[in-house]
C-alpha cells in the first residue's frame, strides 16, 4: 500500500527563513552556516549602524560588527533563548566591542586646550581644559554618548 499522503512540505525541512532568530540560533550552534548567515542578513545593518553610533568612524564601526557576529557564532551552541533574545544578546556584544575600543584609543586634545605640566591634553590655560573635560564626562559633549565620552575622557575606566 502506497502512503497516501499528498507530495508537499509537510516531508521537507522547514524553509529558514521562516525561523525566528533563537531556532537560527539553535541550528547555529549546531553548526549551520546557512542559518547564522540569515541571522547576519537580517542583523548586519543594524549591528553597523550601531557600532557607527559609538564609534563614529565607519571603518572601525564595520570591524566591530564583524567582530561581534564572529563572537556570537562562536558562542552560538551557549545561546539560551530563555535568558534573552538573539537581538538583545548581539547589542550586548557590538556595545562591549565598541566601548572596549573607544577605551584603546589615544585620548584627543580638546580645540583650544593646551597640555599642562604633566602633558595631559586638556588640563592646562587656567583649568578650562578641566571643566571642558567634565563636561564631556557629563554626556554634554556635541554628538557623543555620555558612556562613551567617559571612557574615551577617562581611559582607566
Amino acid at each position: 500500500m502506497t502512503d497516501a499522503r499528498p507530495a508537499g512540505r509537510g516531508d521537507a525541512a522547514p524553509d529558514l527563513g521562516e525561523l525566528d532568530d533563537a531556532a537560527l540560533m539553535a541550528r547555529a550552534g549546531a553548526g549551520d552556516r546557512t542559518a547564522f548567515n540569515l541571522l547576519v542578513g537580517r542583523h548586519g545593518t543594524r549591528a553597523l549602524r550601531l557600532a557607527l553610533r559609538v564609534l563614529g568612524d565607519p571603518a572601525e564601526a564595520e570591524e566591530v560588527a564583524q567582530e561581534a557576529f564572529l563572537r556570537a557564532w562562536q558562542a552560538a551552541a551557549g545561546f539560551d533563548p530563555a535568558r534573552a533574545r538573539f537581538t538583545t544578546w548581539l547589542h550586548r556584544i557590538v556595545v562591549n566591542l565598541a566601548i572596549d575600543r573607544t577605551r584603546r584609543r589615544a585620548p584627543l586634545p580638546r580645540p583650544g586646550s593646551r597640555p599642562s605640566a604633566n602633558g595631559r591634553p586638556g588640563t592646562g590655560a587656567g583649568g578650562r581644559g578641566r571643566r571642558h573635560a567634565g563636561a564631556g564626562r557629563a554626556g554634554l559633549g556635541p554628538g557623543r554618548p555620555a558612556a562613551a565620552a567617559a571612557r574615551r575622557d577617562r581611559p582607566g575606566l
